[in-house]
């Protein structure tokens, strides 16, 4: 399998994911309602997009290239090679908050923002993920 081929599947995980989690958190913020609350929700949204730009930009572009450096790395790549297990066990925790979040009973304003803030971020981390595996200059050592 091809490293880029590779990259590519986990930017569209991550972008797949994250417009999943955009839409639940929407959907958690819409069972509010509106009347005398616009400027709540409003706030809930920009506040969620505002945090997950900055998750984005930061922790989840160090976590792309890290795993583009991992993949560029490997002489001979397969599906497995997709994530490591410590990704594995971090994607299992996420999914573990997201059903714990659900069983406490969070408020929706709440779980929407956050829904809404992790979507976003993914979505970003998901374009850093393409912008790597699609630049020219990086070409070279993920061809394989």
């Amino acid at each position: 399998m091809k490293k880029k081929f590779l990259l590519q599947i986990q930017g569209v995980v991550w972008l797949l994911v994250g417009a999943m989690l955009l839409n639940l958190g929407a959907h958690f913020l819409l069972e509010i309602k509106p009347e005398g609350n616009e400027m709540f929700l409003i706030g809930c949204i920009i506040g969620a997009v505002i945090l997950g730009q900055i998750k984005g930009r930061t922790v989840l572009t160090k976590v792309g290239e890290r795993n583009f450096q991992r993949i560029a790395s490997l002489s001979c790549t397969t599906i497995k090679d997709l994530y490591t297990r410590k990704d594995l066990f971090i994607i299992g925790g996420m999914m573990l908050l997201g059903m714990g979040m659900k069983y406490f009973g969070l408020p929706v304003a709440l779980r929407g923002s956050i829904d809404i803030a992790v979507g976003t971020a993914l979505i970003q981390g998901s374009l850093r993920h393409f912008h790597h595996s699609l630049s020219h200059k990086l070409e070279s050592s993920i061809n394989n």
